[in-house]
């Protein structure tokens, strides 16, 4: 299996362990950091990700001589303005995962899990060269390129349910060690004093 396929399904895998936690499941219908999805909604729409790999593999290997690439992927769904994401396709794309959603955390955990089992056994024996069906029919992609558009896909999927975003500078746990340096009776060394440069010397 290419490094691509494995990179995918290792994703994948990541994204579908992470739905079948408790801590997804307990914040399924809460209001995820990407907007207009709910937690579920992300999760639903991982699946979606993953499954179109499997529906396009099942249709005839297309015959189009042109081939299309990763850029025209990204191009149609790339989003510059937050208005843009009221654009059909991108309500659509809300839509279809939030549908998914509604069967509950415990079904999508489980039919993402079945999925991934079937998808390791048949990207394990195809070919290669294998060409997929794209939403351009003229213009048929390498299976291994519509992998990379769908482990980032994955990428986006992962993440804890109610993360927030660190302030912009803030390292991890910054922040708890400002509190025990205040704490009655912390001492404090004193802050160390860099040495004067020589004039001309070039350090500052």
């Amino acid at each position: 299996m290419s490094p691509t396929r494995t990179t995918f399904l290792g994703a994948a895998r990541l994204v579908a362990d992470l739905v079948a936690t408790p801590e997804v499941a307990a914040a399924w219908e809460v209001a995820s950091v990407l907007p207009g999805f709910t937690v579920g909604g992300v999760a639903g729409h991982a699946y979606l990700a993953a499954r179109i790999v499997e529906r396009r593999l099942d249709e005839p290997v297309p015959a189009g001589e042109r081939r299309r690439g990763l850029g025209e992927y990204f191009g149609g769904v790339h989003v510059d303005k937050p208005a843009q994401l009221d654009e059909p396709a991108h309500r659509t794309i809300r839509s279809d995962g939030e549908h998914v959603a509604r069967e509950g955390a415990d079904a999508v955990a489980q039919r993402f899990t079945r999925l991934l089992d079937r998808l390791t056994r048949r990207l394990d024996d195809e070919p290669p060269d294998r060409l997929m069906v794209t939403s351009i029919p003229e213009a048929p992609a390498r299976l291994d390129d519509f992998l990379v558009n769908r482990t980032i896909e994955m990428g986006r999927a992962r993440g804890r349910p109610g993360a927030q975003r660190r302030p912009a500078g803030c390292r991890p746990g910054a922040r708890h060690r400002r509190a025990r340096d205040r704490r009655p009776g912390r001492h404090r060394p004193p802050p160390r004093r860099r040495p004067h440069s020589a004039p001309g010397s070039g350090r500052t």
